[in-house]
C-alpha cells in the first residue's frame, strides 16, 4: 500500500495514526504545506515502510530516532523543509539496511556532520 499525495496544497500535521497502516510501503506527501514534526510512531512500520518522501513542506523538529528502526527503508527525503537540530549519528545505521537514497538538503540543521554518514557509503 502507498499514500501518494503530491502538490495537493495539503496542510496540517502528519497524524500519529499513520502507524496503524501496517501494510504501508510508500509514504509520499511531498510538495504540500504539511507542518509539524515527523511522528515517532512511524518507527512501528519497520517491517514494511520502504519510502518516505516529505520534501518541500514545512516539517519542523528533528529527525526522530524511530526512523532508524525502519530496516526496509530505501528512500528518505526531507529536502526543503524547516527541520532543525543536529543530524543524528544513528543515521549511519541505515547503511546496514536497504537505504539507496537520502536527501536532507535545504533545512536548518546545525552542528557537525556526523562521521557515521560515511557508513552510508556502501548503501548510497
Amino acid at each position: 500500500e502507498e499514500i501518494f499525495l503530491r502538490d495537493d496544497s495539503l496542510t496540517g500535521e502528519i497524524p500519529k495514526e499513520i502507524a496503524l497502516l501496517t501494510a504501508l510501503t510508500g509514504f509520499y506527501i511531498h510538495e504540500n504545506a504539511v507542518e509539524g514534526t515527523i511522528p515517532t510512531e512511524i518507527g512501528l512500520l519497520s517491517d514494511t515502510l520502504q519510502v518516505i518522501w516529505l520534501d518541500t513542506n514545512n516539517i519542523t523538529g528533528t529527525i526522530p530516532s524511530q526512523v532508524f528502526l525502519l530496516t526496509n527503508l530505501e528512500s528518505f527525503d526531507v529536502f526543503s523543509n524547516q527541520m532543525t537540530g543536529t543530524i543524528p549519528s544513528e543515521i549511519g545505521l541505515l547503511g546496514g539496511f536497504a537505504l539507496e537514497e537520502l536527501s536532507l538538503a535545504e533545512n536548518m540543521f546545525s552542528g557537525t556532520v556526523p562521521a557515521e554518514l560515511a557508513d552510508l557509503d556502501a548503501a548510497l
